[in-house]
């Protein structure tokens, strides 16, 4: 093997060594909290059209959390999990429990969206779903009417039929 060989090689021997010590590092950061640990993530873009199926301890595969339901809570015995991964370096956290998600859904300033994953969303321009702070403020106060208990009733009809099929 060449020099450029040799060279390229020990780049990526220290780039995957340096990711598994910061993988070490967020997992001491999380006191190695339950949960699941993959190589790739499922929102790793193109990879999960290569890889759609899960593959323990590589990747979770295509919308992982909606096909398994309460299994990987059950498999781990607590409501809230972590889902670690190392490439891209992300943490994230499923919570089962009604109690803790309403102290989340409650306390906006506290958790704070990952909006860098909602990237695609602002294709045309900011919107509640990409916004934080006062810019989210300014489009839920924009947004709210057309959530008021009155159109809501409207839609429980709809809501019903569907949740029986």
């Amino acid at each position: 093997m060449g020099a450029v060989t040799w060279a390229l090689l020990s780049l990526l021997v220290y780039h995957v060594i340096s990711r598994a010590i910061r993988f070490y590092m967020v997992l001491r950061k999380i006191r190695f909290h339950p949960g699941n640990r993959w190589l790739v993530s499922e929102i790793s873009g193109g990879i999960t059209f290569l890889l759609p199926w899960h593959i323990p301890y590589i990747t979770p595969g295509n919308a992982r959390a909606s096909r398994r339901g309460y299994a990987d809570f059950e498999r781990h015995g607590c409501d809230v999990i972590s889902n670690l991964t190392m490439f891209p370096l992300r943490t994230a956290f499923n919570v089962a429990d009604p109690e803790v998600i309403k102290q989340i859904v409650g306390a906006r300033t506290k958790f704070l969206k990952p909006i860098d994953l909602y990237g695609v969303l602002a294709i045309y321009d900011s919107n509640i779903v990409v916004s934080e702070g006062d810019e989210w403020k300014r489009f839920r106060k924009i947004a709210n009417p057309g959530f008021s208990g009155v159109r809501r009733l409207r839609f429980l009809p709809v809501l019903l039929r569907s949740s029986q099929h």
